[in-house]
């Protein structure tokens, strides 16, 4: 998987993966063998996220070394791995859980969002990532920072669960 910084971290619709895509030069990426320049769409997939009123299908950009003829899927910073819930409502979630009456508005403007996945994030943050980030002081805002700096302590997005391998590429400005 690569993981592409997007500044911001903002919440994605098809348009703008796509755009993020375009914008990207496929010879610029690492592999995780470290090899440059070697990658080729591959396809695509889909994938569901859920925010605001809505549950949104993206089709995923899939890419394959020649060399190590190893896939991964291109996944901007706004998306959390194995998770339908973007990064930017995760973190929400994880900053507000216990206020009620944010709760209350989240509620309202993430109506595709229901309170099991709400109670997941909570306790999947408890669980697994509350630690690691208080270890290693990384805070939960801003949202580029927190990603850069969990890549770098721990070679994964934050709030991804499932291990594997992961690059983090950084757009050329």
């Amino acid at each position: 998987m690569i993981m592409i910084m997007d500044p911001g971290c903002n919440p994605v619709s098809q348009e703008i993966y796509d755009f993020i895509i375009r914008s990207i030069e496929l010879l610029q990426m690492i592999c995780t063998c470290n090899r440059t320049g070697t990658f080729i769409k591959y396809g695509k997939y889909a994938r569901h996220l859920r925010f605001g009123d809505k549950a949104e299908e993206i089709r995923i950009q899939r890419v394959v070394c020649r060399e190590c003829r190893r896939t991964h899927a291109l996944l901007p910073s706004s998306i959390v791995p194995y998770a339908q819930i973007p990064l930017r409502e995760q973190v929400f979630i994880i900053e507000h859980y216990g206020n009620q009456s944010d709760m209350e508005q989240f509620y309202v403007e993430n109506e595709a969002i229901d309170e099991n996945s709400i109670k997941s994030v909570s306790m999947r943050y408890r669980k697994y990532w509350l630690q690691r980030i208080l270890s290693e002081s990384i805070p939960l805002t801003p949202l580029d920072d927190l990603v850069r700096e969990c890549f770098l302590a721990f070679s994964r997005q934050f709030m991804q669960i499932r291990k594997g391998l992961i690059k983090l590429f950084l757009r050329p400005t």
